[in-house]
Parts: structure tokens; sequence; C-alpha cells
């Protein structure tokens, strides 16, 4: 018996009680099962939520503090890789990029459950799963073009503006006691130097060394 007479077969005995008294003894019980549930699933209604999108109705600060993001900054991420995540068809009212990107923010803010995720807007917690693994797997594409060190006068540039926000860098080593009473203090070595280096040229360690304290 091929896999549709089967199915017609099972349509029959689901529908009415009258086809009870067949002969069952041809079918497995675990195809008789999977059947069933596949007519159970090809008949049900499927219902699709409406999605809520946070953009619509949270406010500047309820934004960042879900997602970690300013309002403009998730615009701007949305707009790098929506071409990525606009799904080919329209079938099963897919999500749109932004949601995607919005359900990828939170979960990198929030390290929710995708249960929890999904229920902020409404979808299962597979598609929460799955627009976190897609979303980031464009963006981790995107590297190499938007995470560039500076090379020649740009190095320049950016070294040159640090040092004029900070006007000069030191370098700072505090210890203190168990109530938080600073015992020693020691700035020194402008510009950038480790900071073992730091405690190595410090009276502190030669102290140590010599078995003073």
């Amino acid at each position: 018996m091929d896999h549709e007479t089967n199915l017609t077969f099972l349509r029959q005995v689901h529908g009415s009680h009258k086809y009870l008294s067949l002969n069952l003894s041809r079918l497995k019980m675990a195809a008789v099962l999977r059947l069933l549930e596949r007519l159970d699933y090809t008949e049900r209604n499927r219902v699709f939520l409406d999605r809520k999108n946070p953009m619509d109705y949270l406010r500047d600060e309820e934004i960042f503090a879900r997602y970690r993001f300013s309002r403009h900054t998730i615009f701007y991420i949305t707009d790098l890789v929506s071409a990525r995540l606009v799904h080919p068809t329209r079938r099963s009212v897919p999500l749109t990029p932004l949601l995607q990107v919005l359900v990828f923010l939170r979960f990198l803010a929030t390290g929710d459950f995708h249960l929890l995720i999904g229920e902020s807007i409404n979808i299962s917690k597979d598609t929460a799963g799955r627009c976190i693994r897609r979303v980031s797997e464009v963006i981790v594409s995107l590297a190499g073009q938007c995470i560039v060190f500076p090379k020649g006068d740009d190095a320049r540039q950016r070294k040159a503006g640090f040092f004029a926000v900070a006007e000069i860098a030191f370098f700072l080593q505090m210890v203190c006691d168990e109530n938080f009473i600073i015992t020693h203090c020691v700035a020194k070595c402008p510009g950038s130097v480790h900071d073992t280096r730091m405690f190595k040229e410090s009276n502190l360690c030669r102290q140590f060394e010599n078995e003073i304290i």
C-alpha cells in the first residue's frame, strides 16, 4: 500500500466509526501514528499572531534599555543587513528585516531564552533562534567591511585625538587594605606600558623582593 493510499484510508478511519472494523494489521503501528499526526497537522488551521514592532510604541530610553542601541543605530544596522534578510516569498507571513535585527539585538543585550525573546514580539522560540543565527551570520560576514584598524595618516590622527581628549595618559597603580583605604599609589609612565612593568619598577615590588613587607 503506497503512502497516498494509507493517507486516504486513515482519513476514512479518522472521519467515521464504521471503518474501525477494517483490518489494520497490514499497517505498522508506528506508520499509523505518523500518518494520524500528519492528518491532524494538515487539517489544523494555522494561526498567525499580530507581531509587535517595538519601534512603534517604545520610547527612546526604553529602546536603549532593551537593545543597548539607540533607535537611530538600530535603523542603521538594519539598513546594512536588510538586503540579505529579506525572505524570497511572502509565505507564512515572514519576519521583516527590522524585526529579525531586534530579536538578535535583544538576545545579545539580555541573554534571555529564545522563548522569552520570541514572546516579546509574538513569534515562536524556533523562529527566534533562526533569526539570531541568521542575523549573526550576516553581521559576521560584514566584519571585514566594518572593522578596520587605522593606518598611516588616519592612525596618527586617531592617536592625536585620544591625547587631545585625555590631554596626557598616565598609568595609575593603587593598593588598598581590607577596608579599602589606599596604602600605596604610583602615577607615572606616560603613554602605553604594560601593568607588569608598572609594578616591577615600583618601590612596592622592591619591598616584596627584599622581604621588607
